[in-house]
């Protein structure tokens, strides 16, 4: 025991330092990972529902006041974390495949248990990981696998590893992304599929503050209408007869500004971190433009940014 005078949380801050650990996976795979909105007062019931999954499988169920989990159920298995507003539940199968995406982690759980996943899915994502000793996939064999769709992608992580995704929700309600392992460890594996995973996640959450933005603009544009009215009435000094009025006028322009910045406030604050979480994601694959191809990132960022804008202009005009 130390003999000097420790501060109480010293230790929960230590700890922090092993949160979220990334699970090495070795190629081939393919992961499930779904992402459900339960806000921030529902670790409960995540817990519960996973207890549900453990009895089926016989295994032993996590902490009622754990925040994440981690454990082998046979077929796949299954990594659980809580964010402050969000869960996660990633499932990974290791082994080879015939055909990707066709034969996915989230088809081994109960469909049951799956439909009753608490609150509402915003991501659901496969990636399947091809090793480097399988046949490389081109041509018409890449495009099935995305059901003819346009692909994006390039080379990640110091060309260590090729990326593939077309942006798509496929019949299965599941986005796909195909990587081939060129050089990844296992380790370096597992943060990489992490990475792409959250920044899915963190886009989807960063956007959720888009429809109330776009919902606003109107009455916003209304109050500046307003506003503009009153100081016109001013500068032509046609005030000075009902300043009782003009200030009643104003008042409420003030009070219908401040209700709509309140009921905002939370949404675009939470999305300013998802926000920052993205570029940092899509930092971290260091991917590389691939001739004929473009960049995955690039697609990203060609859409994220408008609606991040179209937020961002928000706030400064209310």
């Amino acid at each position: 025991m130390p003999t000097f005078s420790e501060h109480p949380l010293r230790q929960m801050l230590t700890a922090e330092m092993h949160s979220r650990p990334h699970t090495a996976i070795s190629a081939p795979a393919q992961i499930s990972h779904i992402a459900a909105v339960t806000g921030e007062e529902a670790a409960s019931r995540d817990i519960a529902h996973i207890q549900t999954l453990c009895q089926a499988f016989k295994i032993s169920a996590p902490a009622a006041h754990a925040s994440q989990f981690d454990a082998d159920f046979g077929p796949f298995r299954l990594k659980w974390e809580r964010h402050t507003e969000f869960s996660t539940y990633t499932l990974i199968a290791e082994g080879p495949f015939e055909r990707p995406f066709k034969e996915t982690p989230a088809a081994a759980v109960p469909a049951d248990w799956l439909a009753a996943i608490p609150g509402q899915v915003l991501t659901a994502l496969h990636v399947v990981v091809e090793s480097r000793d399988m046949p490389a996939r081109e041509g018409a064999d890449l495009a099935a696998a995305f059901d003819n769709n346009q692909t994006v992608g390039g080379y990640i992580v110091d060309h260590r590893a090729f990326i593939w995704t077309d942006y798509r929700t496929h019949s299965d309600s599941f986005l796909r992304c195909l990587i081939r392992d060129i050089d990844l460890s296992p380790a370096s594996l597992g943060r990489l599929v992490q990475r792409v995973a959250e920044l899915e996640t963190y886009r989807m959450m960063a956007l959720l503050s888009l429809p109330p933005a776009r919902a606003a603009r109107p009455k916003i544009a209304e109050l500046e209408q307003r506003l503009s009215g009153v100081l016109q009435e001013l500068a032509a000094g046609n005030a000075a007869d009902d300043e009782r009025a003009m200030l009643s006028r104003l008042s409420i322009v003030a009070a219908e500004t401040e209700r709509i910045s309140a009921s905002l406030n939370y949404r675009f604050s939470a999305s300013r971190a998802y926000q920052e979480l993205v570029r940092q994601r899509a930092q971290s694959l260091r991917l590389e433009r691939q001739p004929g191809l473009q960049p995955m990132t690039e697609y990203v960022f060609t859409r994220f940014e408008p609606a991040v804008e179209t937020m961002d202009n928000l706030a400064r005009r209310i």
